[in-house]
């Protein structure tokens, strides 16, 4: 699950929104994402740094993307620890919206962020489960806890 969250082929099939994901040095990515909320939909140039490291057990990730419409920062707290034979993922969050996009969707952007969040780590699950049937070496996630705040 560790090495998932920090692959780049991965990424860019879990991100909500997701054209692409690069690599742009050992612990950060570049990504382009397409995100609409409020009937407003804009490309983001996203910039993604994992901090915090204490592999395989916990991680930060640092999200800042900028595009026409606005822009955005965010990060989230990921912690793993073991669950049976599988691993149990529990995650934190706080994100901050600006430009035309907070203008125009402001009241409804702490619940859009949540759902766009869980999307992820629900597409992550999603993933794992696909590649476990395909090859059977995916290690089961087995629980999903999010908050609003980190």
């Amino acid at each position: 699950v560790w090495r998932r969250l920090l692959d780049p082929e991965v990424l860019a099939a879990v991100i909500p929104g997701c054209s692409k994901v690069e690599r742009a040095g050992a612990d950060a990515f570049d990504a382009e994402v397409s995100i609409g909320v409020a009937g407003i939909r804009g490309v983001y140039q996203a910039k993604v740094r994992i901090a915090e490291q204490r592999p395989p057990h916990s991680l930060r990730m640092e999200i800042r993307a900028n595009g026409r419409l606005g822009n955005g920062r965010g990060s989230a707290i990921v912690d793993l620890a073991p669950e049976g034979a599988g691993t149990k993922l529990s995650y934190r969050y706080g994100a901050d919206v600006g430009g035309t996009v907070a203008a125009v969707g402001g009241r409804m952007l702490g619940s859009v962020t949540g759902v766009l969040i869980a999307q992820f780590f629900k597409s992550f699950e999603q993933y794992g489960k696909a590649g476990a049937a395909k090859s059977g070496v995916w290690g089961k996630v087995s629980r999903w806890l999010g908050s609003g705040k980190s």
